[in-house]
């Protein structure tokens, strides 16, 4: 549920005020909604099986971002991903990340379907990003980040390392 999803956002519920803004990025979808502490959002979207798979599945997952704090501190969930940023910086966010990658066995491909199975992962490692925020309008911004995912399960035993950049502009007023 994750890096080569296409965003096909069907439905979308959110709880406060403002619209949610979301992006896809190399490590997959951030959920951002500027001047709102506190949300929660579901998601519908068209997945692939696996990556380069041309056959999807339609999944259905939570989304949200909680400031326990009060401040530029959050905890971040999207889909399979959980993030908390642990700096309290306007610009600059750091922490911790952990992240559970589904499994992949039968599938409609022959070709891929004779390689083994693989087994569902847990991931933990960590993130680092910066943001350039316009004192105008906040929603116009650009942002990049690094982020590094390791196996913590024994199931593939390996590191996954990702950068994005993110640029995001207002397209009407608030």
């Amino acid at each position: 549920m994750r890096a080569a999803a296409l965003g096909l956002l069907l439905g979308m519920f959110v709880f406060g005020h403002g619209g949610a803004a979301l992006a896809q990025q190399a490590g997959g979808f951030t959920v951002d909604v500027p001047d709102v502490d506190n949300f929660v959002t579901i998601g519908v979207a068209g997945l692939p099986d696996y990556i380069g798979s041309d056959d999807y599945t339609v999944g259905i997952g939570p989304a949200g971002l909680v400031k326990p704090w009060g401040n530029d501190r959050y905890i971040r969930l999207v889909a399979t991903e959980l993030g908390v940023n642990i700096l309290n910086q306007c610009n600059w966010s750091f922490g911790p990340v952990f992240n559970y990658r589904f499994p992949r066995d039968d599938v409609e491909d022959s070709a891929v379907d004779d390689f083994d199975d693989v087994d569902a992962a847990l991931e933990a490692g960590a993130f680092v990003g910066y943001s350039w925020i316009s004192d105008e309008d906040p929603r116009h911004r650009l942002s990049v980040s690094l982020q590094g995912l390791q196996d913590v399960s024994g199931t593939h035993e390996g590191f996954l390392a990702t950068a994005s950049a993110r640029y995001f502009v207002p397209v009407a007023g608030r």
